[in-house]
């Protein structure tokens, strides 16, 4: 629980809703201009929801212990606000046909947001100064 405090957490969670507007976008510029037709609709859309939960989660992850575990956090919040939105619209939800679909983007998008996310850079310990080392020494009689 500790890490839902962490700055950087919510950060991730931050950029990707800032991500799946920016996504949905540039699906509609695509659409608007048939370089997607509306057969392929529910692959793009999968597609916006796994760059944005991918996005979301390496923002959360990058350089802190327990990536997975943050990514599939920013998962939670997403998927959460999604179906969130989705009822608030007041209209019937038929989540069968193409809710699998995008539920196992989002999941996969968070765990290849925790595969890729940078590593926190590792500091090497400082080795014992040249000077001290001879005065560790000890002379065989």
């Amino acid at each position: 629980m500790k890490q839902l405090a962490d700055k950087q957490l919510w950060l991730g969670i931050g950029v990707g809703a800032a991500a799946i507007p920016l996504s949905f976008a540039l699906l509609a510029t695509l659409l608007g201009s048939e370089v997607i037709g509306q057969q392929s609709l529910t692959g793009a859309l999968c597609a916006c929801y796994f760059i944005s939960c991918c996005a979301g989660g390496a923002v959360a992850s990058a350089g802190k212990e327990g990536r997975l575990l943050r990514c599939i956090w920013v998962w939670a919040v997403l998927y959460a606000v999604i179906w969130l939105a989705a009822l608030s619209g007041g209209e019937a939800i038929s989540f069968v046909p193409d809710g699998i679909y995008l539920t196992v983007s989002m999941l996969a998008g968070a765990v290849v947001a925790a595969l890729i996310a940078p590593k926190g850079k590792r500091r090497r310990k400082k080795g014992i100064a040249a000077g001290k080392r001879a005065t560790r020494r000890h002379s065989v009689t």
